[in-house]
């Protein structure tokens, strides 16, 4: 076996009881070259070159038990040439060859490899709608349709009947050298399915994803993001665009708080984040005030495995965002005996609460073991600012879940409305340029009284801007208009919001994506946004 190692990124940590600096590296160059090697053998050099803890349970198994075999396919000997790869595709080249699965121990902030006779590992992000630029490979991965529906026989006039729906879909990435932590989410999602409805985000203009995470990888991010249900006969989205939004600047925070704390209340302040320690109890007994009543099976509130508990409250100002390795605003806490080895631990009770200004986490941590004596409470946080858009994508051809039968109903509640409608004058906005006139009818008349949202996108040398959406006030004759639009070609996106929140299921809209010119100082109609119904008798 020869075993070349030309140099290694180690990430820089921060040994401070709270100190601010570089992110570490989750997914660092390699720069390592393998001659006919073993899996245990590639795993050993491959931990020391990326700095990162890997592991094979199987092989150390085996090699504690006298005569255990290890899997033929691990005993084979490959060659790796690693000098210009980071840790994600080193790992992954890793597992195809020697037929492994990774998992991530985010205890140790490694990563464990189990023997998977015929496991693949795909050559890109599972999904489709595949969009490569800057280095970044996006793909949906799952589309679901959620719909609710409630009858109130209790309501004056007879059973009224309320409902909502929306479309989620989860994203994947992959990326080369950008940090999964450093993305912020998904903005400005507009999609079209193809029966001619347009899609948006019920958070227009604000980052639109409920969640974002890492995968197993190091070098893979997961988010989701919502949409307005595209219509029941819907088979696909036409297209779906968006932008993709990275924090330009993430520091590294370490908290370490002292166990058992020398306090009742120990809390630490970072900007904008508070993390407070308390009601440290050394052992699994809850407090003798509390009820018990004394019935086989049954124990008091708090009552559990007999290790050492503790209160934790962590407190995080609007518009701030720090995450912990996983990329979870829930920051996880480590728990750390003398030797620095990991406790095991975990929440046996949570809540939460949020007024807007902050967000509160309250919990009781449990360890599950009284062998090991815990000495130090650890967070290594992430704090992420400077928000901005790495590149706007365009996906095609993306399948929607089919149609889910339902009671028949005479009508249905429009999709949820934006949070708030943006101050200050719209983003395609120039004083004394073009007027935009739209009407809106619903079957054949005009619509009402309602709101229209309005989505632009300028016409460029290459195609399309991104699009950026407005709202104008419809009036009882279903006119709205827009004034002082920067003159030139758009594409024309509308969603109308009616002001009694009721359309016809069945219908969908019509001239929903059109394209308009615009000269300054002159006014431009739009086609009629129109929603129709189906001839009687029509297959629906």
């Amino acid at each position: 076996m020869r075993i070349r190692i030309l140099c290694w990124t180690l990430g820089l940590w921060i040994v401070a009881s709270w100190a601010a600096g570089p992110a570490h590296a989750r997914n660092p160059k390699v720069n390592l070259k393998l001659d006919q090697v073993t899996a245990a053998e590639a795993i050993k050099a491959l931990t020391k070159a990326a700095g990162v803890s890997i592991r094979a349970p199987q092989i150390e198994a085996a090699k504690a038990v006298q005569g255990a075999v290890v899997p033929a396919v691990l005993q084979e000997k490959h060659s790796f040439d690693w000098s210009a790869a980071r840790l994600g595709e080193a790992l992954r080249q890793l597992c195809s060859r020697y037929e492994l699965r990774l998992s991530r121990d985010y205890r140790t902030g490694g990563y464990s490899l189990y023997s998977a006779p015929g496991f693949a590992i795909p050559a890109g992000p599972p999904g489709i709608g595949l969009v490569e630029k800057q280095g970044v490979k996006l793909a949906v991965s799952s589309a679901t349709s959620n719909y609710y529906r409630n009858v109130n026989f209790a309501a004056g006039g007879g059973p009224q009947v309320n409902g909502s729906a929306q479309l989620n879909l989860q994203l994947a990435a992959r990326l080369r050298d950008l940090d999964p932590l450093k993305i912020a989410g998904i903005a400005n999602v507009t999609a079209k399915d193809d029966t001619g409805n347009v899609l948006v985000s019920n958070q227009r203009g604000m980052i639109s994803w409920s969640g974002s995470y890492g995968g197993n990888f190091p070098d893979e991010w997961r988010g989701n993001v919502s949409l307005s249900n595209p219509h029941p006969q819907a088979k696909k989205l036409t297209w779906l665009e968006g932008d993709l939004l990275v924090y330009r600047v993430v520091h590294h925070v370490r908290v370490e708080l002292a166990l058992p704390p020398t306090q009742k209340l120990v809390k630490k302040e970072l900007g904008g984040l508070l993390i407070a320690l308390s009601d440290y109890r050394p052992t699994g007994k809850a407090p003798a005030t509390q009820d018990d009543l004394g019935l086989p099976g049954l124990q008091p509130a708090g009552a559990g495995p007999p290790g050492p508990s503790f209160r934790l409250r962590i407190v995080m100002r609007a518009g701030k965002s720090y995450v912990d390795e996983r990329g979870n605003s829930y920051m996880q806490p480590r728990v750390l005996d003398a030797e620095g080895k990991p406790i095991p631990v975990g929440a046996s009770a949570s809540s939460g609460m949020s007024n807007g200004q902050w967000t509160l986490r309250d919990a009781r941590y449990r360890l599950a073991t009284k062998k090991q004596k815990p000495v130090k409470l650890v967070f290594d946080l992430y704090e992420r600012t400077e928000p901005g858009k790495l590149f706007t994508f365009r996906m095609q051809n993306i399948p929607v879940p089919g149609r889910v039968p339902f009671v028949a109903r005479k009508t249905v509640p429009a999709p949820p409305r934006a949070a708030k409608k943006p101050k200050g004058p719209h983003p395609y906005f120039q004083e004394g340029g073009a007027t935009l006139a739209v009407r809106v009818e619903v079957g054949g008349r005009p619509a009402g009284r309602g709101t229209l949202q309005i989505g632009l996108a300028p016409k460029t040398a290459t195609g399309f801007g991104p699009i950026r959406w407005t709202d104008v006030e419809v009036d009882a004759q279903g006119r709205a208009t827009l004034k002082n639009v920067k003159p030139g070609a758009y594409r024309l996106l509308r969603v109308y919001r009616p002001a009694n929140g009721r359309l016809d299921p069945l219908g969908r809209w019509q001239n929903a994506e059109s394209a308009v010119t615009l000269a300054a100082g002159k006014s431009a109609t739009a086609p009629t946004l129109s929603w129709t119904l189906p001839a009687p008798g029509a297959k629906q």
